[in-house]
């Protein structure tokens, strides 16, 4: 590229002088008559107009002048597809030299502390996490606790929105902090969890990495179950009618007499009896397997069920062959022979379902690994 020329320079005068400049300056509204003149939009006007006003006074010398005229022209001439991010140096006065010199240093020194300032905020960050919390910082985490918590003492993940800001953490390590304090992700934490929360987000504005697991004599703390208020699901149901309390010193019962004939007979009951007893209560807990596999098959294994219904399966074809025998007495309540042989056949046909489910369930799941093999 040629620099300015004599001949460009005299007709760049009689611009310059014709634009009525005040103490051999222009102003920016000034200068814009002729700019504007130009049809370049305005975005490019702005520009070369930055490059020009090489001292950045707000005004344009003749010099200055000289350089935008040039720089517009050659952008309509196509000489530049686009305007130049900086000042060519055929286009630089000798007399303003050393302000592109000092104006690049400068630009330069922004740009490195631009580049510090980001890799601050990406620095490596240390392992060292210690979940002792000193007694000085347990001050300032009950001060911030104190100051979000509710009127029952907790705290959620948003009250603290303003305590993120000052610092210096992502969206997604201060997720990471809260999952590991609150690892069944209710909407609140309590005392106890907001404070090692707020220990760990010191931690890592400090530079230490918040850490992927919890020690174990803390999972305790963070994993606590939440108390049911809910009496009408409660699986523990309290008889009044049937509890038994100690009776004071005071008002003991009167004494009775000794009657040894009882005594007698509570130690000779009859081996009958105790027989009747024991496969009572034996049908009672095959009973119980029995409504388990009825009432709840989503959260007990089918495996299990299958066992538990053969077992009964088992212990009602012994019944049934007693009472064919004639041994009725031994059957506690179970006096009806048909009723048995019913129970036996429901027994068989719970069996046979749920050996055809389980066979069921096997094939989808066969060919649920055939179809992820045929994926990968």
């Amino acid at each position: 590229m040629e620099e300015i020329t004599t001949e460009e320079q005299k007709k760049y005068w009689e611009i310059f002088i014709s634009l009525n400049p005040i103490n051999g300056y222009l102003s920016g509204d000034q200068a814009a008559k002729v700019l504007k003149n130009s049809n370049l939009p305005n975005e490019k006007l702005e520009k070369i107009w930055n490059l020009a006003d090489i001292d950045k006074d707000g005004n344009l010398d003749f010099e200055e002048f000289c350089i935008s005229m040039r720089l517009i022209f050659d952008v309509i001439n196509k000489v530049y597809l686009e305007v130049p991010s900086r000042l060519p140096d055929f286009l630089i006065p000798t007399s303003k030299a050393h302000l592109i010199v000092a104006q690049e240093a400068i630009y330069e020194n922004e740009q490195n502390t631009h580049l510090m300032q980001k890799t601050s905020k990406t620095r490596i960050l240390s392992d060292n996490f210690d979940w002792y919390i000193q007694p000085s910082d347990k001050q300032n985490y009950d001060a911030i606790y104190s100051s979000n918590a509710d009127l029952y003492g907790n705290i959620s993940f948003n009250t603290l929105r303003d305590f993120y800001a000052i610092l210096d953490i992502s969206e997604e390590e201060l997720l990471n902090a809260w999952k590991l304090v609150n690892p069944r992700m209710k909407e609140t934490i309590e005392k106890d969890q907001a404070f090692y929360f707020l220990h760990i987000l010191n931690q890592r504005n400090k530079g230490i990495r918040v850490p992927n697991v919890v020690p174990a004599n803390l999972r305790a703390t963070f994993e606590k179950n939440p108390v049911d208020y809910n009496i009408n699901e409660a699986s523990y149901k309290n008889d009044h009618k049937n509890a038994n309390f100690p009776q004071s010193s005071k008002h003991k019962s009167p004494m009775k007499k000794y009657d040894s004939s009882k005594e007698m007979y509570a130690t000779h009951v009859e081996d009958s009896n105790w027989n009747d007893i024991r496969q009572k209560r034996q049908e009672i807990h095959y009973q119980g397997k029995k409504h388990r596999s009825d009432v709840s098959d989503e959260h007990v294994p089918h495996s299990i069920i299958l066992a538990e219904l053969e077992q009964m399966l088992e212990f009602k074809k012994s019944e049934l062959k007693r009472l064919k025998e004639g041994d009725v007495k031994s059957i506690t309540g179970m006096n009806d022979l048909e009723s048995i042989q019913s129970d036996v056949l429901e027994m068989k046909q719970q069996i046979d379902n749920l050996g055809l489910y389980l066979i069921k369930k096997t094939d989808e799941l066969q060919k649920l690994r055939s179809d992820i093999r045929q994926e990968t």
